[in-house]
């Protein structure tokens, strides 16, 4: 890697991903993190959401311009001499600087030092969060997996030939878990969270996603908060009840709280249904205008572009 120089990226420090079947955290969502068990929920508490040792351990390395797995894939554009996923390094100066209450100049100075000062491995302060409700999904995609598709590894099971990678638990079993994270949530990441990620499986056809949705609410209603987050929503629109429950939701929700839908498809008409097994087009049309009729949202597309 002696082709370009490995530079910090602030994902490393504020964008934390967990989620909350399979246990796992990690900070930047391009690689794979610890499966916190209940011993370390008891040893670490709400450090395991953005402090956990792995994290720590993955800053220094970034800190000291050392090769980490995790990295590989930005690697690849480092070398082009483009950032790929990576938070530009100028930016990442701005906002690491920031939620250290040091000067860029200072900053930049004091991290270049050949020993790395112990309180830049610890993060206070979040921009971005992912949050994974699992797998459930009413639809089969033909690209997609079991990992995120609860009918495909249902078949999976069925014909005994299951390439799942995550062990998932349900919400309520990793109890200890969920109940860290809200403690996490309401002490901590929402006073400085900017956007939120939810993903799946189909989100909104998950009943989580609704009790996720009324516990932020709730909390940032109580800490009177008043910078904006956006939530960011991935579903297929293939489920009309789903739909009357978020139209619901978002009349309810803190203005400040803004919904940003993004519609996963690729392809239209026929070929989306062979594509999404399991989808109606004229559904997730008629989902699409009630959408677009009421609510204050913002409905985006998010194509998935495969061979």
């Amino acid at each position: 890697m002696a082709d370009f120089k490995i530079l910090p990226c602030a994902k490393r420090w504020n964008y934390p991903s967990i989620d909350l079947t399979s246990r796992m955290v990690r900070t930047c969502v391009r690689g794979f993190g610890p499966v916190v068990g209940k011993e370390e929920v008891a040893m670490y508490g709400t450090d395991v959401f953005l402090n956990h040792p792995y994290m720590k351990s993955g800053r220094d390395l970034m800190l000291k311009g050392k090769y980490q797995w995790d990295c590989r894939g930005c690697y690849e554009y480092a070398k082009t001499g483009s950032d790929g996923f990576r938070t530009p390094y100028s930016e990442t100066l701005e906002l690491l600087a920031d939620s250290y209450g040091e000067t860029v100049e200072g900053f930049e100075e004091n991290i270049k030092r050949s020993s790395v000062n112990p309180k830049y491995l610890f993060s206070k302060t979040i921009k971005e969060l992912e949050v994974g409700f699992g797998n459930l999904c009413d639809m089969k995609c033909v690209y997609c997996t079991s990992d995120w598709s609860s009918m495909i590894e249902a078949e999976e099971k069925q014909f005994g030939n299951s390439k799942a990678i995550y062990h998932r638990s349900s919400i309520e079993e990793n109890k200890d878990f969920v109940d860290a994270f809200w403690k996490w949530m309401s002490e901590s990441a929402v006073k400085s969270v900017e956007h939120i990620h939810l993903i799946g499986g189909e989100t909104l056809f998950n009943s989580y996603f609704y009790v996720f949705m009324e516990k932020l609410d709730q909390i940032y209603r109580s800490q009177n908060l008043s910078h904006p987050i956006t939530v960011n929503i991935f579903s297929n629109l293939n489920n009309e009840g789903s739909i009357q429950k978020l139209l619901r939701l978002m009349k309810e929700t803190h203005p400040h709280i803004s919904l940003n839908l993004n519609f996963s498809n690729e392809s239209v008409g026929a070929k989306a249904e062979f594509i999404r097994h399991g989808l109606g087009w004229d559904r997730a049309l008629r989902n699409m205008d009630r959408l677009l009729f009421e609510g204050k949202k913002v409905l985006s597309f998010s194509p998935t572009f495969n061979n």
